[in-house]
């Protein structure tokens, strides 16, 4: 199994990958720990393709910071309601 792979498989059932500065964090459900060997055996190219997914080639220049918001699903919302709310949406 490919990294892609990993995260497809992790994501499709519900999972979450996100850096934290140089760690891979991960939330998974309980029916998919099956995939933790595949994840840690991958891991620096999944932590690779994660951070290219969070600063992507199309705004490497911008650097989209919270500093109010501490926790990753309150930083995903703000950013969600942003997008929602504006009117220059990143594609």
């Amino acid at each position: 199994m490919t990294a892609t792979k990993v995260i497809e498989a992790i994501e499709s059932v519900g999972g979450r990958l996100w850096l934290d500065g140089e760690s891979c964090r991960y939330k998974i459900p309980r029916e998919a720990e099956h995939l933790l060997p595949e994840l840690r055996a991958h891991r620096e190219e999944v932590c690779r393709l994660l951070a290219e997914r969070e600063v992507g080639p199309a705004c490497r220049c911008a650097k989209w910071d919270f500093p109010h918001i501490h926790s990753q699903d309150d930083r995903e919302r703000a950013i969600r309601a942003w997008n929602r709310d504006s009117k220059w949406k990143i594609q």
